[in-house]
């Protein structure tokens, strides 16, 4: 191999090298960003870890555990059982019942209201489907509906009803980035 060549590989692998370094920064930061991705999308879904979930489904058991040990304080003997059954479920076991309880028979009715639904997704955890419908119940109508495929049983999110096609357009593009999912719009306006 000649000095000529030699000089050109090197050079060739510098540069190679040089670009699969420099190409991803490059493109990892565009500078194009749509003024909507900065109003404060991505916290919609990063600030769901600060929630303390086990709290409030333990503040809903901890009531049914007093209710249960005050009735049944009426005779002595039993009162000593009920303080042994009160101190022996664990903080773990109480919750990841609650959540699967109340979601097993959902709040939806048999029939769906009739309008534009916007089905935003679908989870085979229903724990899951719950800390969303939790995170928007207060800006939108939620609600959780479930079906079964070979694959298992899974709890879908769902936000409506509107009224007209475009005003679930409308919130499916705000949820859409908000949540970073693409979501389906699903017409119940003939039931």
């Amino acid at each position: 191999m000649d000095k000529l060549t030699k000089h050109r590989l090197t050079g060739a692998v510098i540069w190679l090298s040089a670009l699969i370094w420099l190409v991803p920064q490059w493109y990892a930061n565009p500078v194009d960003y749509p003024q909507f991705i900065f109003s404060g999308s991505k916290s919609a879904v990063d600030d769901l870890g600060d929630i303390d979930f086990d709290r409030l489904v333990v503040s809903q058991d901890t009531s049914r555990v007093t209710s249960s040990s005050e009735s049944s304080s009426t005779s002595p003997a039993s009162s000593a059982n009920s303080t042994n059954k009160t101190q022996t479920p664990s903080r773990s076991t109480s919750t990841s019942s609650a959540p699967t309880a109340q979601l097993e028979n959902p709040a939806v009715p048999a029939e769906t209201q009739p309008g534009f639904y916007v089905r935003l997704i679908s989870y085979q955890n229903p724990d899951n489907a719950l800390r969303l419908e939790q995170r928007l119940q207060p800006a939108y109508p939620v609600s959780i509906g479930n079906f079964t495929t070979s694959s298992g049983r899974f709890y879908t999110v769902r936000v409506g009803p509107y009224d007209t096609r475009e005003q679930a357009e409308r919130i499916k593009a705000i949820l859409d980035v908000e949540l970073r999912v693409e979501s389906i719009i699903l017409d119940r306006t003939n039931q």
